[in-house]
């Protein structure tokens, strides 16, 4: 509750204080970030080539004009505290509604080098709405390679749009202007990363080796078990029943990832609350576990939605009551819901029977192969009818004016596949709640200037 109240407080500051775009930066040490705010913010001493960081925490700057707010964070990849790095990072994205998160990236020889760098980014921020995201490529004087060209293969494998290039003898007011342009495109967001999407996003790689070991057996692990069921499982079934063992292999391997990650606690010897004086540390391990399991859930889902997409059927909700129709004849003009349908004598249900049942399946690993049972089927009842002696609540309806309805939501929700595969940390709530008041605190000691600058004359 505190945590709220104040988030509520700054917020009401916030609004009352500015309705300028907010930028953050994120990046590796060492990629230009604080060089780029010293110049469009008019600050000094944050950039240089110490060895280590120097920018430790988060801080908010005034545009040099006023026109901009800029967050610039700490390196996510520091060797000294990264967990600690990380979170004044989740507190700047905290801090307010955001209107671009700028993934900042030094100019390499080799494009590929970059669209890298900006991949391994972007694929932390698939919690963020992507409209939020864009790049910002620094050091561009030191590469012989046409803007166009980065831009476009940027836009190709990262499917990031907003593109900002620089180099270090570019004019203030040119970057600004376009840093500007790119932000006020999209309207600003209030994002709050909470405990369990901080785990998701930042990812601290384990440096024991005990640990990368214990992390690389389980994903070898899970990934053979997928292997084994894209081969042996998925060709031995087609139509509906396929569908059902795809949503039911999401279910068992999200279980599976859940029993990994206790296992992996009992074998390193990792208090599972993470409550301890390493607390931070382990909860990363089992973090890193979960979402390199994830990117192998990811492609399940992709899947199951591949072949429900294919098994759908145009199925359409009365205006009035809800009551869901498939059309097997007639025009797309006015009708009445629950009208008769040729020459039946009574008034017919003609909702598609097929996402009426739902199959059951059950999975076990032998230490070999995959074996999977089919366990039961069950009913499901898709909505009741308006009446007794009636289907449907006999007001006029115009089918091309009825709204769709997806008929994989009318299934039975224990089989819907799970968002992002499970949880990071299941039934570690206390340390989540733990981890976003240390986030909070943070963000409570951000500031931002009263005395907003002028427009440079």
């Amino acid at each position: 509750m505190v945590s709220k109240l104040s988030k509520i407080k700054r917020m009401m500051g916030w609004k009352q204080k500015v309705k300028k775009p907010f930028i953050v930066m994120i990046g590796d040490v060492g990629t230009g970030k604080s060089t780029i705010v010293e110049k469009i913010a008019e600050q000094s001493g944050r950039s240089g080539d110490a060895t280590f960081s120097l920018t430790t925490q988060s801080e908010i700057f005034w545009s040099y004009d006023g026109s901009m707010i800029i967050a610039d964070t700490p390196g996510c990849n520091a060797i000294q505290d990264p967990f600690t790095h990380n979170q004044w990072v989740a507190s700047a994205i905290n801090f307010a509604p955001v209107s671009k998160i700028f993934i900042i990236v030094k100019a390499e020889t080799r494009i590929d080098s970059v669209v890298s760098k900006v991949l391994q980014y972007n694929s932390k921020l698939l919690e963020i709405p992507e409209e939020l995201v864009g790049v910002l490529v620094s050091h561009m004087d030191t590469v012989k390679y046409i803007d166009k060209q980065l831009k476009d293969n940027i836009l190709e494998f990262c499917q990031i749009k907003d593109v900002v290039l620089t180099s270090k003898d570019e004019a203030r007011h040119l970057l600004l202007r376009n840093l500007k342009k790119m932000s006020e495109k999209t309207k600003p967001i209030d994002f709050q990363i909470d405990g369990e999407s901080f785990l998701k996003i930042f990812r601290v790689e384990p440096r024991e080796r005990r640990a990368l070991a214990a992390i690389d057996r389980r994903v070898d692990h899970f990934l053979t078990m997928k292997e084994d069921f894209d081969s042996n499982i998925i060709p031995a079934y087609q139509g509906k029943d396929l569908i059902d063992v795809l949503f039911a292999f999401q279910a068992w391997m999200a279980d599976i990832l859940a029993k990994m990650q206790s296992d992996m606690c009992v074998e390193l010897g990792y208090d599972a609350t993470f409550s301890g004086p390493n607390g931070n540390t382990e909860a990363a391990h089992c973090a890193m576990l979960a979402n390199r399991l994830r990117v192998i859930m990811f492609e399940i889902r992709k899947l199951t939605a591949h072949h429900a997409q294919r098994s759908a059927v145009d199925a359409r909700a009365c205006n009035h009551c809800g009551f869901v129709w498939v059309k097997v004849e007639g025009c797309e003009g006015a009708t009445i819901c629950g009208n008769k349908s040729g020459d039946l004598p009574t008034p017919v249900d003609v909702r598609n029977t097929a996402f009426t049942t739902v199959g059951r399946f059950k999975f076990n690993w032998n230490s070999v192969k995959l074996l999977i049972e089919r366990t039961t089927n069950t009913e499901v009842q898709l909505q009741a009818t308006a009446g007794k002696d009636r289907v449907g609540c006999g007001r006029t309806i115009t089918w091309c004016n009825m709204p769709r309805v997806n008929t994989l939501d009318l299934e039975d929700e224990s089989q819907a596949p799970r968002q992002d595969g499970s949880e990071v940390l299941p039934r570690c709530d206390g340390y989540k709640e733990k981890l976003e008041l240390e986030i909070e605190a943070k963000t409570e000691k951000l500031q931002l200037s009263d005395s907003k600058p002028g427009p440079s004359k």
